[in-house]
């Protein structure tokens, strides 16, 4: 048996693995990542476990995080897979994942948000505002967004469905009383046959976002990123007590364990730990004890 080229191989996960799915925009330039460095005309078969290694280490040398380089391994993995159901190759070589640490979630305090709005209307990006507003509550990523159409929205029923998501999974999001007005305002004012947002483009979103970042201080904050704005959403769902089931669907997660990284942001045993805690503690420092606490800080 002739083991295929990466190229062959890459056609036909296109076609049978991403092709029409939502997230097939990102794994196409993966894809031609891999046929970039690996070559078009490379057999499979000859791809080896030191030159996967390669592979990773330069993606390492050029900045890509651990959890970066997953992704894009695992679209080699799926390369190999939907090869050898079809006899494309006789075997694959080692394809390693690396170790992910947590990470800082990153997500708008009420006090950040209020800031954002306000700096929007001043700088007169009030449609941009908008849509900062709508993936804020709704937490649909951007790619989402901007495909909603008039007939996706039922103003009546308070949803709006997401028929083209990165699980493939079609998702019905609740409207805050805003995100209502909001989409409501559109679809009245506007006889749209196109996207609800179809008056943003998205290039001007991206540049609007940073100058907001820039302006308001948070040129250093790696983690101030249009992405946070789905984390505010799943965060204070989470912290108001929706069940992570429920944030899950809201939010389109593939798998649970995609929404637990949320979970320690609620955590009701946590506050009465300290709730108890406290009133221990409530009784009055004697004078002799405060007078050592004073003492002994520095200064």
């Amino acid at each position: 048996m002739s083991s295929w080229t990466l190229h062959q191989a890459a056609k036909v996960s296109e076609q049978v693995r991403y092709s029409g799915s939502g997230d097939e925009r990102k794994a196409l330039g993966n894809l031609r990542l891999l046929l970039q460095h690996f070559g078009y005309a490379t057999k499979l078969d000859d791809i080896t476990t030191s030159i996967v290694d390669e592979y990773v280490l330069k993606l390492k040398v050029a900045g890509n995080k651990p959890a970066t380089i997953n992704k894009k391994l695992a679209i080699l993995k799926g390369v190999y897979t939907d090869a050898m159901r079809r006899d494309g190759c006789t075997k694959r070589p080692h394809i390693p994942s690396l170790k992910v640490t947590a990470t800082r979630l990153r997500f708008l305090s009420i006090e950040e948000e209020d800031a954002l709005i306000e700096w929007c209307c001043t700088e007169n990006e009030l449609a941009v505002c908008e849509v900062f507003i709508v993936l804020m509550d709704t937490g649909m990523r951007v790619s989402e967004l901007f495909r909603v159409i008039p007939a996706d929205v039922d103003l009546r029923q308070n949803i709006i469905s997401v028929w083209k998501t990165k699980a493939d999974k079609p998702r019905s999001v609740p409207m805050t009383d805003r995100v209502r007005q909001i989409v409501g305002r559109r679809i009245r004012r506007r006889n749209l046959n196109g996207s609800v947002f179809s008056n943003v483009h998205r290039g001007h979103m991206e540049y609007v976002w940073d100058c907001a970042r820039n302006d308001l201080g948070m040129k250093g904050d790696e983690h101030w990123v249009l992405h946070m704005l789905r984390h505010t959403c799943a965060s204070r769902l989470v912290q108001q007590g929706v069940d992570l089931y429920v944030v899950q669907k809201i939010l389109g997660h593939k798998s649970i364990s995609e929404t637990e990284k949320y979970a320690h942001l609620a955590n009701p045993q946590l506050r009465d730990a300290i709730a108890k805690l406290e009133a221990v503690n409530s009784g009055p420092i004697g004078v002799g004890a405060r007078d050592a606490y004073v003492g002994a800080r520095p200064g």
